[in-house]
């Protein structure tokens, strides 16, 4: 469930909208509420959020097995010293043809 807790620039303040407290909580996060102001606590939920967004984006468009392979294979190949050759070869519509 998604939620926003808004915080006041003049005195800040922040307050919740019903049920949002009891997130929190259930999130175990109540004792971190000082983090969620900050800019590197604010990027990394943005940086999750895009994350999950495109991993959906990637199963509904490959399926999640083929999805699943697809990470795998890419993190082979980023692992090898000639990953740019690999992926050119991969990209080649017929790498055989002279």
């Amino acid at each position: 469930m998604d939620f926003y807790v808004e915080h006041c620039g003049n005195c800040n303040g922040i307050w919740f909208d019903k049920n949002e407290w009891d997130n929190i909580k259930l999130n175990n996060l109540h004792g971190q509420i000082h983090h969620f102001f900050t800019k590197p606590w604010q990027k990394r939920i943005r940086e999750e959020a895009a994350r999950e967004n495109l991993q959906d984006k990637y199963i509904k468009k490959f399926g999640r097995w083929d999805y699943e392979r697809l990470k795998e294979m890419r993190e082979w190949i980023y692992k090898q010293e000639k990953k740019n050759e690999m992926l050119s070869y991969l990209l080649d519509e017929d790498p055989y043809k002279i």
